[in-house]
Order: structure tokens, then sequence, then C-alpha cells
């Protein structure tokens, strides 16, 4: 149940990157990876006049208060260092908390060793250096969002 339900919210978090880069109009040829295991990207998007596709990563993550930041463990950083362009996606930690898309750059983050139950070394993105390209007020969204959280942050 608990990997189903982070396999959901990741959908649910690309989904709304999708649309947010479809709604830009900077970007064409905008698509999911047809391969939910892809390494390299979870999005191809060209930016309008390139034929260069870009590889976007999008991760849903819940905001981990005490740092200010998204935390990425080192199982993902792979993929996030191969992205052309890097999105978090906050997950709600209560019903009435808004949805937010985080653009990242390379150097917005510290790593925290040791970190969590697992005591693994830890990116956080800093969420005050990164750049918040959209707010959600969606309540389906938020909702829908909040239920499959599986964060011990969720209220």
């Amino acid at each position: 149940m608990r990997n189903e339900n982070i396999a959901q919210t990741g959908s649910i978090g690309e989904a709304i990157v999708l649309q947010y880069l479809q709604e830009t109009g900077e970007y064409n040829r905008v698509s999911l990876s047809e391969n939910a295991y892809d390494m390299h990207k979870d999005i191809s998007a060209s930016i309008h006049g390139s034929m260069r596709p870009l590889k976007v990563e999008v991760k849903t993550r819940t905001v981990i208060r005490k740092y200010f930041a998204m935390p990425l463990e080192k199982s993902q950083w792979y993929k996030a260092d191969n992205a052309d362009k890097l999105y978090f996606i906050s997950n709600p930690t209560s019903p009435d908390e808004t949805v937010r898309i985080y653009e990242a750059t390379p150097d917005c983050y510290s790593v925290v060793s040791g970190f969590g139950p697992r005591k693994i070394d830890t990116r956080m993105y800093d969420l005050g250096k990164m750049k918040v390209v959209k707010t959600i007020e969606d309540p389906e969204i938020i909702g829908r969002l909040y239920e499959l959280s599986v964060s011990s942050y969720k209220q």
C-alpha cells in the first residue's frame, strides 16, 4: 500500500508539472515518459525554436520544516543530476495547505548525513533558493495528495 501511494503521488505530481509546462507556452512536444521506470526523465519537452529535447524530472515530496527544504534520498540523486529541469511538488501535510511547484537549480541543496529513520544521506533542496512557479489551490488535487501521503509529518 505504501509504495502504491508513493507511485500515485508521483503520478499526480508529474501530471501537475506536465500541465504547467503546457500552459507556459514556452515548450512544445511536452509529454510524459513512456516508460514508468525511465532512469533519465519523467517528462520530455522542447523549448520553442529548439529541436533538442529536455529531460524533466519531477519529485513530489513533503516539506521538511526543520530544514525548510524538500528531501531527496541518495537513490534519486542520479535522476536529479541528469535532468535538464528539476521540479518539486509540495505534498500537503494538512487538507487546507496549498500545493506548490518549485523549480530547483543545481546549487540549491545541502546534504544532511544520517537523515530519517533509515539514517541515510539526504539532499535538502532549500525552498528559499528554489523558484515557486505555480501555486495550486484546487481542493480536489490537494485532498487527493493529502489522502495518499505516507509522511509522518502529516497532520
